[in-house]
């Protein structure tokens, strides 16, 4: 989507959002905010059982593809705070490109952790097309 911006109100407040997806809606800007889904499988920490998983990436790019801001987060994400799950990129000079290596982002914990769990695990790549 073009001529976007996060909100970023709704992503610092994610906690007192029913419909977390919400969040992650683009609002009026002067950007380009992409969206991507990536759907998995894995260990629930509430129950020890199999679940689907869904996390949710948001870039928001300038009109050379730039990337200017970036946010992580599990949809499924149970445990509170709910923000705690939400992460936020880190990196500067980086254009959004197809087989873009998610760790480029440097994703890392929007709320305090200790410096041994703060940067994110996600070791995807991003498919353009």
């Amino acid at each position: 989507m073009d001529n976007v911006d996060f909100n970023y109100d709704a992503l610092y407040s994610i906690d007192t959002f029913s419909s977390r997806r919400n969040v992650f809606l683009p609002i009026k800007g002067s950007f380009n905010v992409y969206t991507f889904i990536a759907a998995y499988k894995g260990l629930s920490h509430r129950d020890e059982q199999l679940h689907n998983f869904h996390d949710i990436l948001i870039i928001k790019t300038d009109k050379d593809n730039l990337i200017k801001d970036a946010f992580q987060y599990t949809l499924e994400w149970t445990e509170m705070p709910l923000s705690y799950d939400l992460h936020k990129s880190k990196s500067s000079g980086v254009v959004l490109s197809n087989e873009l290596s998610v760790e480029k982002l440097n994703l890392q914990r929007v709320q305090e952790a200790d410096n041994s769990d703060k940067k994110s695990k996600e070791d995807g790549v991003i498919k353009l097309n």
